[in-house]
């Protein structure tokens, strides 16, 4: 069985060894290039065609170690499949083909988790991202502004920021990009001290204040009842909203931070 801790922070061990090398040779150290980052690792990143679902494959070739990203995933997407494809690397033993998948199953899923943990460490370093969120404060609104800084997803920004979050509280990646007209939950970060399991694919419920948040385009930050799966009580609610185009349709795509609204 995997000691899991010792296994971070051996993973966290090769990504500071590896950032490094790497402020070495960059002539700025953020955003963090990727693909310089990958190449220090010995891995050469090429864009392919690859199914909705996947993002990333690192491969061995003839002629060396290979990182595929999805040739339709935005530059910022492809940065943390790269970061995520080095990180495996960082492993004793490695298989010669990884995926990463928003389907993952079964003994790999904590080599994923702790693949997505160390991956976001080497595009976001902690200390640079801690020093930024204290300045810009732990409100959704600092999504967008960490995100071109970093050149990270705003995905990958919430989940970082959770991972840094103080207190009892989750962020949900919240869209209805395949949800068939429906908000539903894609992702969940909770911080460390959030107990409540929250599973992905549940509907907002409808005529509620936070699901017309999202339909008018509207931020909100506010004490409300919630109902939402097993989360039930009273939250802060705060919301992120925003619309992307694909394939010519609109759709709705934000976040939501639940937090106690009680004081310390």
């Amino acid at each position: 069985m995997m000691d899991v801790q010792a296994m971070r922070d051996r993973l966290m061990g090769k990504a500071a060894e590896l950032l490094e090398r790497y402020y070495e040779l960059a002539e700025k150290p953020f955003p963090i290039r990727m693909r310089l980052l990958a190449s220090l690792a010995g891995i050469k990143v090429r864009e392919k065609y690859m199914p909705d679902d996947r993002s990333g494959a690192l491969v061995t070739a003839e002629d060396g170690l290979y990182a595929f990203v999805n040739i339709f995933d935005p530059p910022a997407r492809q940065n943390f499949t790269i970061a995520h494809e080095i990180v495996h690397t960082f492993f004793p033993e490695y298989r010669q083909i990884e995926h990463r998948s928003a389907r993952v199953d079964g003994e790999n899923q904590l080599e994923e988790r702790l693949c997505d943990e160390v991956a976001s460490e080497l595009l976001m370093p902690t200390e640079p991202f801690r020093a930024l969120l204290s300045e810009r404060g732990e409100e959704l609104a600092a999504l967008s502004e960490l995100s071109a800084y970093f050149d990270a997803s705003m995905e990958a920004v919430a989940m970082k920021m959770s991972m840094l979050g103080a207190g009892s509280a989750v962020i949900l990646h919240i869209s209805d990009y395949g949800a068939r007209g429906k908000l539903r939950i894609r992702n969940v970060f909770p911080t460390a001290s959030w107990r409540t399991f929250v599973p992905s694919a549940i509907a907002l419920p409808p005529h509620t204040e936070l699901t017309a948040s999202f339909y008018d385009n509207r931020p909100i930050k506010q004490v409300l009842d919630v109902k939402l799966g097993p989360v039930e009580g009273v939250y802060t609610v705060e919301t992120y909203p925003g619309k992307f185009k694909r394939n010519g349709k609109l759709y709705t795509n934000g976040y939501v931070r639940l937090s106690d609204p009680r004081p310390d």
